[in-house]
């Protein structure tokens, strides 16, 4: 996968099919509003809204505002003015 970079606002199917693509529609649950990655006690779930929340074994994340998602082939950046949170597999 090439990095792609998506506008959350604008781009929200595509961010759907994005995430669909990254995790080969493995271990997720989507609906109208919500993207939610999880597996092995680690997790991710986006919000249309640009909410953001996220744990893995050692920390745990939440960050509202997101309004960029770039996906590459071992990561996916999101991003808004304030923060950066990158989610490596």
């Amino acid at each position: 996968m090439s990095e792609q970079t998506l506008n959350l606002d604008r781009e929200w199917s595509e961010v759907i099919e994005a995430f669909r693509d990254h995790f080969r529609s493995k271990n997720l649950e989507i609906k109208e509003d919500m993207i939610k990655y999880s597996r092995n006690g680690e997790y991710l779930i986006l919000n249309r809204d640009g909410e953001l929340s996220g744990a893995m074994p050692l920390h745990e994340n939440s960050f509202s505002q997101v309004e960029e998602v770039t996906f590459s082939d071992s990561e996916i950046k999101f991003k808004s003015d304030n923060f950066s949170y990158i989610y490596r597999r």
